[in-house]
Formats: C-alpha cells, sequence, structure tokens
C-alpha cells in the first residue's frame, strides 16, 4: 500500500518498517528503506494535479487491483486473508465509491463526494482504533486522508456556525 500514499506518509511507513522488520531483511524493500528514500520529496504546493491524483477512484481501484495481485502471489485463498486485508479492501471500496473520475481526465471529486467519503470513512477508522485491526489504522488513515506538509489536498474547515467552508481565502483579496 505505501505507493498509494503521499511521500510523507510513504517515509513515515519505511521508517516504521525499519524498526519492525529485522535489519537484514529490510534490503529487498529498496525504494521503500527510510535510510535510502533520498528520491521521495514531498511536494512544496498542493497542485491541481496532486489533489485529483489523491481523490481520483482510479487510486483506491489500483490499491484494490494491488490486494487482489497479494492474493494471487501468495497462493492463499481470499477469504482465508484475514480481517485485516478484509478490512482495507473495505475501506478501499469506499474511497473509490467517492472518488472523483480519472486523472486528468472525467470528474473531479466534488465537496459533497469528499464529505460522504469522510463520513463512509470515519467509522471504518474508529473500527481500527482496538483489537485485530489496530494495526492497520495508521495504514488506513494515510490512505483515507493523506498527509502532506504543504496543506491539505483539499482545504477544508469548519466555519463557526459548523458549516464546512472549503478551499483557502485568496491572498490578493485579503492581503
Amino acid at each position: 500500500m505505501i505507493p498509494f500514499m503521499s511521500p510523507e506518509d510513504q517515509r513515515a511507513a519505511g521508517k516504521y518498517l525499519l524498526g519492525v522488520i529485522p535489519k537484514e531483511t529490510v534490503e529487498p524493500w529498496g525504494t521503500y528503506n527510510p535510510e535510502s528514500m533520498s528520491g521521495i520529496n514531498p511536494p512544496v504546493n498542493i497542485t491541481t494535479e496532486l489533489t485529483e491524483q489523491f481523490t481520483t477512484s482510479d487510486r483506491a481501484k489500483s490499491a484494490l487491483d494491488t490486494l487482489t495481485k497479494l492474493v494471487q502471489v501468495s497462493g492463499r485463498d481470499e477469504a482465508k486473508m484475514g480481517e485485516g486485508y478484509t478490512f482495507l479492501r473495505n475501506l478501499l471500496a469506499t474511497i473509490e465509491d467517492y472518488g472523483g473520475g480519472a486523472v486528468g481526465g472525467g470528474e473531479r471529486q466534488t465537496r459533497a463526494q469528499y464529505q460522504q467519503m469522510q463520513s463512509a470513512v470515519d467509522p471504518l477508522l474508529s473500527q481500527a482504533s482496538s483489537g485485530a485491526l489496530s494495526p492497520f489504522k495508521a495504514m488506513a488513515s494515510q490512505l483515507a486522508n493523506p498527509f502532506f506538509s504543504a496543506g491539505n489536498v483539499v482545504p477544508i474547515a469548519k466555519s463557526q456556525s459548523g458549516r464546512y467552508v472549503f478551499g483557502n481565502p485568496n491572498p490578493e483579496f485579503y492581503g
């Protein structure tokens, strides 16, 4: 799932894995070994292309395809992959349901779709707060709400009245 995370989340996941996987088995991780992650740099601006990349349903569909390939490569039956696998499939299917159209074409994710996705994902993330799913919570959060130090992929805030406000003020108007 690392390729579907933001660059900063990729680095965090790599550091986590480096801490829990024996050092001698880290080499095959290559790109995601935090000691060799020099090519993965966080963006300095949230561009339209970046927003589209992380809000499209294609990203979730590609992650679901990767999980399907994991089952095939493992030689196991999908029903025996465990509740973590099922949880990730449900989370990604939910993100796919509310994502925008294809990157570079189709429709972008609407504000309503974004709010609906957050409402649908929130109970899933809460479900992973404890028990057998707790090891999946960080990864699930990184997939559902990618972190960028440059700002949110979808700038959103709640006003004092409780309504959602999308976007940022134009500095040319409020300079």
